[in-house]
């Protein structure tokens, strides 16, 4: 009898303070803001990872996710869903199983513009048969211009946090289009990946940690990636704007600038942050993958930048292309390389079935 206490306790222990944090999360709007934004983090940014790769907005996403749970229910109450916890395992693996739950649906479509629609005109034709203005216009300026997220916000008068969800939207109205009235082109524009791993074997319960250890570690991995990349002067002015929280206006004094051009070099920093974060996230034979781009142009870009590191202003130079070319091949060659990855997952997934 005493071993079978023995297990009990720990366990009633662990409750009374999964309990205790719970109550803190709803009476306490900023802890719990930092609970779900900071705390779960390196939980959340594995998750997001796995599923999405480099191509998620974590703050949006999060913030999407932390709403769900603290919203009301029919009588007013907050924190409706976060209270359905029964405490039957620890509550970072139950918050797990609600992340994975909801960022991801298990039969997922992935949507591409290929180059022949764009060009043969078709492209704009379907989406001009979209019902929504707003899904028109935006389609058109992300397929058809290749406009930056920040300036289709922009034109469009949203916040950037608004374009996800519109993606979504438009691009799910635009496959019923192409469904029903330009099935040829289903398949080459939408695929299923019917079965992603979503192996998340290093996020444990982290209850025992402080938030101060979680920020330090968040903090850390902020600065392996600002040390990987190519650009010092990228670098410098995401630290400082981001790290050291100075204003543009104070760095732009600082370096003898333009304010306008440290917003440029800003955006530029970011563009190259969320590169490094792609190979420092080590996926696995990303070489190999490289190696699949059937266009000489789009590997030689994806070799240059992700494996050899090279600073975007040599790429540019040694392929004698404007910035801007550079941008829009980097954009198809990324995308190009995410096919393959998917491909693989799929084929992989159907192997094991």
């Amino acid at each position: 009898m005493k071993k079978k206490d023995d297990n009990i306790i720990p366990f009633e222990e662990s409750k009374k303070q999964w309990k205790a944090l719970i109550d803190r999360i709803c009476s306490d709007d900023d802890f719990a803001y930092s609970f779900f934004h900071e705390k779960c983090r390196p939980l959340f940014s594995k998750i997001l990872w796995k599923l999405y790769g480099n191509n998620a907005d974590y703050d949006e996403l999060v913030n999407e996710l932390y709403l769900v749970l603290k919203k009301p229910d029919s009588k007013g109450e907050i924190w409706h869903a976060l209270k359905t916890y029964d405490y039957r395992t620890s509550l970072f693996d139950w918050i797990k199983t609600v992340a994975i739950r909801h960022f991801y649906t298990p039969s997922e479509d992935i949507f591409l513009m290929p180059d022949s629609v764009v060009d043969s005109g078709l492209a704009e034709e379907m989406f001009s048969k979209l019902q929504k203005a707003t899904y028109r216009k935006y389609m058109c300026f992300k397929y058809l211009a290749h406009l930056d997220d920040e300036v289709i916000a922009h034109k469009l008068q949203l916040n950037s946090t608004q374009l996800s969800p519109l993606s979504r939207k438009a691009i799910k109205q635009l496959k019923s289009i192409v469904e029903n009235q330009y099935p040829e082109y289903l398949s080459s524009m939408f695929y299923k990946v019917d079965e992603i791993e979503v192996d998340i074997e290093d996020c444990h319960d982290s209850s025992s940690q402080t938030e101060d250890e979680t920020r330090q570690e968040t903090h850390i991995d902020v600065y392996q990636y600002l040390d990987a990349m190519p650009n010092d002067y990228y670098r410098k002015v995401i630290k400082a704007l981001f790290l050291d929280d100075k204003a543009p206006e104070s760095l732009a004094k600082e370096m003898c600038t333009p304010v306008s051009n440290i917003y440029n070099i800003k955006s530029r920093g970011l563009d190259q942050l969320r590169d490094v974060a792609l190979y420092s996230n080590e996926i696995c034979n990303l070489e190999k993958y490289i190696k699949l781009i059937s266009d000489d142009r789009n590997r030689m870009i994806l070799t240059s930048i992700f494996i050899e590191k090279k600073d975007y202003d040599v790429v540019c130079s040694e392929l004698k292309i404007t910035e801007e070319q550079f941008k829009k091949f980097k954009k198809d060659a990324i995308k190009e390389i995410k096919k393959e990855i998917f491909k693989n997952k799929a084929k992989l997934g159907h192997e094991n079935k």
